[in-house]
């Protein structure tokens, strides 16, 4: 639990200081370790807070505290996102988390965006069981707080995950990371990095296609939103080829483009913000073998990883 808000926060760190902001997290001793919660949809909700309090903050900070409290139902997680932006006037309050609230109005035209992302958060929130509030001023500011249920468990409740052992095991694993955001491709490079694999960066679609002919790789990590050429048409790709491959019969130059010489498939590990079930359905359709939440957690990385690490021979 602790680990999520850290690497969800960690993310927009660079972002914040570009803008002149301080971001802190202040994280109660109440808080567990670990939780049964969902990890990925807890996560996204705070990058569209947190993207929200960046887009509409100037000057000033961006707090984010989270803190555990009891109810009737049982433990609770309770997170508030404060910031000292422009503030959202009262009679917007009441459609501030409909969608598409702010397309038609002078917030859409000067900060941009379809405001979607609140209303997806707050469904988000509802799925988990809890609730999403917002308390603001004019001029003054937002607190966007929402709550949920969980589960605390102590470390000794937590069967070992594969991530535990992974950089035992990643000696010659070579991983190209798909990925146009120069923070993400930082973040993902310094995770697998420090957890032992081999590292190659691309920032388009067409250059991953081009890296896979030139060299050989174990594992994609494929960001889905990319310009031109997206994730999930670039992985349609890799799978058109190999299947190509496969159906020729081919052993030798044609064998060893997109890795076809070490596994016939090549496990490719969709990355996107978008946590909704059509998009998870769109990255399997196309062929991809995992699907992660950005921003990226180290542990369920790490766990991916080592999950399809048994595929390369």
């Amino acid at each position: 639990m602790r680990q999520v808000l850290a690497e969800t926060i960690r993310a927009f760190e660079v972002q914040a200081l570009s803008n002149g902001l301080a971001l802190t997290l202040q994280i109660a001793p109440d808080v567990p370790e670990q939780a049964v919660a969902d990890g990925p949809r807890i996560r996204q909700v705070l990058v569209n807070l947190i993207g929200n309090a960046l887009k509409f903050t100037h000057q000033g900070s961006i707090s984010v505290t989270a803190t555990c409290g009891f109810a009737a139902e049982g433990e609770r997680l309770h997170v508030r996102v404060v910031d000292t932006g422009v503030g959202i006037q009262p009679q917007k309050l009441a459609t501030i988390f409909e969608p598409f609230a702010q397309t038609d109005g002078s917030i859409s035209r000067k900060y941009g965006g379809t405001g979607l992302g609140l209303s997806i958060s707050t469904r988000l929130v509802a799925l988990m069981g809890g609730r999403l509030l917002v308390d603001s001023v004019p001029d003054g500011g937002s607190t966007f707080s929402f709550w949920l249920p969980i589960d605390a468990r102590s470390a000794a409740d937590v069967e070992p995950t594969p991530s535990a052992q992974a950089s035992a095991r990643t000696d010659g694993c070579r991983v190209l990371v798909v990925e146009d955001n120069p923070v993400n491709q930082r973040l993902a490079s310094a995770l697998l990095t420090r957890a032992g694999y081999g590292v190659s960066i691309v920032s388009t679609g067409r250059d991953a296609l081009q890296a896979l002919e030139d060299e050989e790789f174990d594992i994609v990590l494929m960001d889905v939103q990319m310009p031109d050429l997206t994730g999930v048409e670039t992985a349609e790709r890799i799978r058109k080829r190999e299947r190509a491959i496969a159906d020729s019969g081919a052993t030798s130059s044609a064998g060893r483009s997109f890795g076809i010489s070490r596994h016939p498939h090549l496990p490719i590990v969709a990355m996107t913000a978008h946590v909704m079930e059509s998009d998870r359905d769109a990255c399997l359709a196309a062929g991809m073998d995992a699907f992660l939440s950005k921003p990226i957690a180290a542990s369920e990385l790490l766990a991916t990883m080592a999950r399809l690490r048994p595929q390369v021979v």
